[in-house]
């Protein structure tokens, strides 16, 4: 969730690629909201990917909200 995205991106300053989800089918949702994906795109200066989600035809559950998802 949240948290752990926070961790990530406090501690994993040089990331390049950042594929964050759950199994693609099965999962309700991956639990990654807006402070999590903030904290990632302030802390990861290098991102060049970034995939937050699941398979995308269950993309809806993913919590972030639409200002986020733009």
């Amino acid at each position: 969730g949240d948290r752990g995205a926070q961790f990530i991106a406090r501690n994993l300053p040089n990331l390049t690629n950042l594929d964050i989800r759950n199994e693609p089918k099965y999962a309700e949702y991956n639990g990654v909201g807006d402070l999590g994906a903030i904290a990632i795109l302030e802390n990861i200066k290098n991102l060049s990917f970034l995939n937050i989600g699941k398979q995308w035809v269950y993309s809806e559950n993913n919590l972030l909200s639409e200002k986020c998802k733009q």
